[in-house]
């Protein structure tokens, strides 16, 4: 692998993608469904809790998944279990938003 992209082979990058896969979710599902409202509307409507727990789950499975297998391909095992970490912590997030 060039040493160029090896200091991205860290278990904190890994985390960080994974906790910022549901933001991409939720951008690309706006982009497929909801392109006729207004983002910032679409955000402030998202950011109910009773909406919003659904997103990050969709997000956090499709993108976090996504970023999993990629990681696993290019053998960057290391970002692969910060994924799964982040999306430990998105799964907690849910529950605790569900409860709200």
């Amino acid at each position: 692998m060039n040493s160029r992209w090896q200091k991205f082979d860290t278990f904190w990058f890994g985390t960080i993608c994974g906790l910022l896969g549901p933001i991409l979710g939720m951008f690309i599902f706006y982009l497929l469904k909801f392109t006729s409202m207004p983002f910032p509307e679409f955000v402030a409507s998202a950011l109910k809790p009773n909406v919003l727990s659904p997103l990050i789950s969709v997000g956090a499975f499709l993108v976090n998944l996504g970023l999993f297998f990629l990681f696993l391909n290019i053998n960057w095992n290391l970002p692969a279990r910060g994924v799964i970490f982040a999306t430990f912590i998105l799964a907690i997030i849910v529950l605790v938003l569900q409860q709200l």
